[in-house]
């Protein structure tokens, strides 16, 4: 009885060895894959900080050209205010057309009336634009 007991023990410490050393080597696999990946995100932060560094001396250029091109920001609001001019007429009829698809009244609306209105706006937008080609 004292011998099956002390074999059972055994078996049980060596069970309890053999599960120690797999969780050992399942440890020491994952610290390996850490200290690869960590190795990885240097080389990647690495690669990024010399990306930051030349995108930086881009932007010195390009601030250096804005710099030293003093009448841009006065050719730049001029060719807006051109665009402006030559769409004013297209941006008045959208503006209108969005005024439409929020009604005066919409704190009192429900939202099937809601639904019901913007249907009838879309519906007569697009008979508009089948009737203008």
């Amino acid at each position: 009885d004292d011998d099956e007991s002390h074999a059972g023990k055994a078996r049980r410490a060596s069970a309890t060895i053999l599960k120690c050393d797999a969780a050992a080597a399942a440890a020491s696999a994952a610290l390996a894959l850490l200290r690869e990946t960590a190795k990885e995100a240097r080389r990647e932060g690495d690669r990024l900080r010399t990306n930051l560094r030349d995108v930086e001396g881009a932007l010195d250029v390009w601030r250096a050209r804005e710099r030293d091109a003093p009448n841009r920001a006065a050719k730049l609001a001029e060719e807006e205010r051109e665009w402006s001019r030559r769409e004013e007429a297209a941006n008045a009829a959208a503006l209108a057309l969005i005024r439409t698809l929020v009604p005066p009244d919409i704190k009192g609306d429900t939202i099937e009336g809601l639904r019901h209105r913007a249907a009838r706006v879309v519906a007569q937008a697009a008979a508009q634009a089948k009737r203008r080609k």
